[in-house]
């Protein structure tokens, strides 16, 4: 998507990363078929969200990498951007830190519950994050793992929000 992103405008940089979940994959071993990552461009004060797609399914995204229409940055927006080579750490690994940080316990009342991923740049730390959610969406969740992109390492973990 980043190779998409900077054939739109060089100085494309992203500020989102997320998975979707669906019939063919719900997440588990930090794995989905359908990624969708928001990209930025300074100089042309635009979004653009690209989408990388593996999925065969009806409905799904197109087969393959496609980008959205272009929308400006929102009026007094802070969009922040980060490198991705900050993103070091692949979602296979965040979920495994996940797991060993409390994720197991959720997944043990419910095996198949769905887990999506969600990276972003942290403007405390300066670094880029992964959350790991357990649970329906990321907004309605049994808890969420939030494990450093750059390192792999734990950083800390949220409850249930439903």
């Amino acid at each position: 998507m980043v190779d998409s992103a900077q054939r739109w405008q060089a100085d494309a940089m992203p500020v989102q990363l997320e998975s979707e979940v669906n019939d063919e994959s719900t997440g588990q071993d930090g794995k989905a078929t359908v990624w969708r990552a928001r990209f930025a461009s300074p100089s042309r004060q635009q979004l653009r969200t690209f989408t990388c797609s593996g999925s065969r399914l009806a409905g799904a995204a197109p087969f393959g990498v496609t980008g959205s229409v272009e929308s400006p940055f929102p009026p007094h927006a802070i969009v922040q951007v980060f490198q991705p080579t900050y993103l070091l750490v692949d979602s296979d690994k965040a979920f495994t830190t996940a797991q060993a940080h409390g994720g197991a316990a959720l997944m043990k009342d419910d095996p198949k519950q769905p887990v999506y991923y969600f990276a972003t740049l942290d403007t405390k730390s300066g670094g880029v994050h992964w959350f790991v959610s357990y649970g329906k969406s990321m907004d309605v969740t049994d808890g969420i793992g939030v494990i450093d992109a750059s390192t792999g390492k734990y950083l800390q973990a949220t409850g249930p929000r439903h």
